[in-house]
């Protein structure tokens, strides 16, 4: 496919470019399914002088978690589970969980470093105080949809998790690790963020009600009948080719962090076939885009229909509960802008979608008939608070005037 350029977001990506924000990116916006623009710039792999392109193959991270709702909801629409149900009628390891007393966010256990900037200090000490006591209520699958479910949510269990999460586990034994771990607040008590334990375990429960491995049933449920061939949990020899470098943003320019990231080490699927639901995901802007414009036509592209469509609206209606921030709430592996202007947002109410660590987003603006999705591969980027999206979304209104 050929690449449209205009010039709004062109210029605004190319000067982020020149500045060494990142070192390549691509962006795909669409009305009524219709391409508006098309652009790509820099490279995906800075030694070898190798440009980004529309199946250039990237890390998804955190945007693997509306694939994995949309599995959920694939067995839902088929009977197969239901999201009231308890998790622990798929894994009982979970019947018996605990939770802390009291509830801190990660903001509440971080500082300011005047000596390092870019990376806040950690007050331990904030921590001393907290004890646990029996979860009152299990946890639904609901919960880890709208992230209620208190678990991974906050520093007291990231605490624990890091003294005894590993690379190589398979999803299996992580998720059974995950039951060791205390919930950060009660079930249901919060919304914040789950950023890689509570999708975990969702693909896992999907495995066991699929029978199905989660990259056989995400081929097999979702890209076999959108015929998508470049999103997943394993790449052939070819794809590997087309695999971007991942690249860390500082004072000095880019460098190469692909093989030092902490996090991507925790769910690289590539070496040892770690399937997390939470942000292990592969793929290309053009599959991805694929699968926005399946949400954005209420569940079905071309001639497939992948989820039923009160199933895509109920996956952008609101619970009863707090917020997950300002202007903006949780639907059903969703974020969706309730108050656009207090959320910082050019979209239109409802609009919804998601982020990655690494600088990919994607946004459906349902009132404009509006998609977009922007891939880059900085592992400091600042996944969902990356200056970047509201740049991109920003130009996006304006291409439409």
């Amino acid at each position: 496919m050929e690449e449209l350029n205009y010039m709004s977001i062109k210029n605004e990506m190319d000067a982020l470019l020149q500045k060494r924000k990142f070192s390549g990116y691509g962006v795909s916006i669409r009305q009524n399914g219709r391409d508006i623009v098309r652009v790509f710039g820099g490279e995906r792999d800075i030694a070898q002088s190798l440009p980004m392109a529309g199946n250039t193959i990237v890390r998804l991270a955190s945007m693997t978690k509306p694939v994995i709702a949309v599995g959920a909801m694939i067995l839902s629409d088929r009977g197969l589970l239901s999201i009231d149900d308890r998790i622990d009628r798929y894994l009982p390891e979970f019947s018996r969980m605990e939770a802390a007393d009291k509830y801190l966010s990660f903001m509440d256990v971080y500082e300011p470093d005047p000596d390092n900037p870019l990376v806040p200090k950690f007050r331990a000490d904030a921590l001393m105080n907290i004890h646990v006591e029996p979860a009152r209520k299990p946890i639904t699958i609901e919960d880890i949809l709208r992230h209620r479910s208190g678990m991974g949510q906050g520093p007291f269990s990231a605490s624990i998790l890091e003294k005894s999460d590993r690379p190589g586990m398979t999803l299996e034994e992580r998720v059974k690790l995950f039951s060791t771990l205390p919930l950060d607040f009660q079930p249901g008590a919060f919304t914040g963020y789950s950023p890689a334990v509570a999708f975990d375990v969702l693909g896992r429960i999907i495995e066991i009600v699929s029978g199905e491995d989660l990259n056989s049933f995400i081929r097999k449920y979702i890209c076999d009948p959108l015929e998508i061939t470049d999103l997943g949990f394993d790449l052939t020899e070819e794809q590997l080719q087309r695999l971007s470098r991942l690249y860390e943003s500082g004072p000095d320019g880019l460098t190469d962090a692909t093989d030092s990231d902490h996090g991507w080490q925790l769910v690289d699927p590539l070496p040892t076939g770690y399937y997390s639901g939470s942000a292990g995901l592969l793929g290309s802007l053009d599959a991805y885009d694929r699968f926005v414009q399946m949400l954005a036509g209420k569940g079905i592209y071309g001639s497939k229909r992948i989820l039923i469509e009160s199933t895509v609206q109920a996956m952008t209606s609101e619970a009863s509960g707090p917020d997950m921030f300002p202007g903006l709430f949780w639907g059903l592996g969703m974020s969706v802008r309730k108050d656009p202007q207090l959320a910082g947002s050019p979209l239109s109410a409802g609009s919804y979608g998601w982020s990655g660590a690494y600088g990919t987003h994607f946004f459906i603006d349902p009132v404009k008939a509006l998609t977009g999705v922007m891939v880059m591969q900085v592992s400091n980027i600042g996944g969902a608070g990356s200056p970047v999206i509201p740049v991109f979304e920003r130009c996006a209104e304006e291409e439409i005037g």
